[in-house]
């Protein structure tokens, strides 16, 4: 069974990107946060259709300096979102993921977001 794709056009939808509006689609969203648009080119590429087509690659891990903490499913593969962790990131939140991976069942791994103790204020 083939998965939605993450985002979709809508007229009411809760992100914007030039000039047009998206929402989450059924199904895609596993867990986590999605608290601003994930930022993809705004030109088609290959990329996922050609990470598909090689058949061995669970998941796709990204970072830098968003408030995202989303893991979704696209086409068999999960896209997991990590939250900034620079003090130069924008946003109040801080963190990193951990994921552990066994070699002999990479498509089993783990994964687990950490977050220190502190964090900064809104000001």
């Amino acid at each position: 069974m083939q998965e939605p794709a993450l985002l979709h056009e809508s007229a009411n939808g809760r992100f914007e990107k030039n000039g047009k509006r998206f929402d989450i689609s059924d199904g895609a969203f596993i867990e986590g946060e999605m608290n601003e648009l994930p930022c993809p080119p705004d030109a088609h590429g290959e990329e996922v259709e050609s990470r598909v087509r090689t058949g061995d690659i669970a998941a796709a891990f990204f970072g830098y300096d968003h408030t995202n903490t989303f893991t979704a499913g696209i086409d068999g593969i999960k896209l997991v979102q990590s939250p900034g962790a620079g003090f130069h990131a924008y946003g109040t939140k801080r963190g990193g993921r951990l994921i552990v991976i066994d070699e002999n069942k990479p498509f089993e791994y783990t994964s687990e977001l950490i977050f220190p103790e502190w964090q900064f204020s809104e000001e």
